[in-house]
């Protein structure tokens, strides 16, 4: 009988000690400070590069797979300056790694009630980029100077254009490309003190954002719910009328 178990109990064993990969988007409130995983009241340190921020990521090595943990952001000298209130846990003991998480925010992945169906629904195949049970990140990298005098003077047409760096992360997903157009969208709307923002893609260079060439980041200052404009295209596409997509992301510049 133990040598019957015994293979039973090693397996468990390692798969419990089996290390894990942590991965949690997140933006230093002070330079030089980092982010790291606590497991069991121990740091694990994450790393992040100039191409992965705002994406920190490292391994656990021997931490328990089963023990709960949390993200917490450490000055230059490693000690924490802040913890998040929570406690995560991993989806399974068979995980080798987290979904891309969002530093202080407790869920990353949730169902939505949705609008009834009540005609076909004529969109396109289903695309990465709208995902209505997570928000995602998107995170631009410009020149501060000139984003703040696009701000400060929106109905400005500004030459030559504005042009960034850009990352979409997702639970699942990071896309990314050296090169957008960044405009202030809009027309009346632009006298507003949160300005919407339009991002081109060159497609000369085969560049999309999920086989789009152009994005909208809408401000939605009319609408302190920020809920009006989403479920109008959302019962625009229940009664099979064409529209445009949307899904709520954070927005984020250097």
């Amino acid at each position: 009988m133990l040598i019957l178990i015994l293979p039973g109990l090693l397996a468990v064993v390692s798969s419990v000690f089996a290390d894990v990969t942590y991965n949690v988007i997140g933006f230093p409130g002070a330079k030089g400070n980092s982010f790291a995983v606590e497991i069991n009241k121990k740091l694990y340190p994450l790393r992040t590069s100039t191409t992965a921020f705002p994406l920190w990521s490292g391994v656990a090595a021997g931490a328990p797979a089963s023990s709960s943990y949390r993200y917490v952001e450490l000055n230059k000298k490693g000690t924490k300056v802040m913890s998040e209130k929570f406690q995560r846990s991993l989806e399974n003991a068979g995980t080798t790694a987290t979904p891309n998480e969002f530093f202080d925010r407790k869920t990353t992945i949730t169902k939505l009630p949705t609008v009834n169906q009540v005609y076909k629904d004529i969109r396109p195949k289903p695309s990465k980029a709208f995902d209505d049970s997570q928000i995602a990140t998107i995170h631009l990298t410009v020149d501060q100077a000139a984003f703040d005098d696009m701000l400060q003077h929106p109905l400005v047409e500004r030459k030559p254009k504005l042009t960034a760096g850009f990352k979409f992360i997702n639970a699942n997903n990071v896309y990314s490309v050296d090169t957008v157009v960044l405009k202030v969208s809009g027309h009346a709307s632009r006298n507003y003190n949160k300005v919407s923002l339009g991002i081109d893609f060159d497609t000369s260079k085969g560049e999309t954002f999920f086989d789009r060439p152009a994005i909208k980041l809408r401000a939605q200052r009319t609408d302190p719910s920020m809920i009006r404009e989403k479920l109008y295209t959302d019962i625009l596409h229940s009664v099979g009328v064409p529209s445009t997509q949307g899904s709520y992301v954070r927005a984020y510049a250097n």
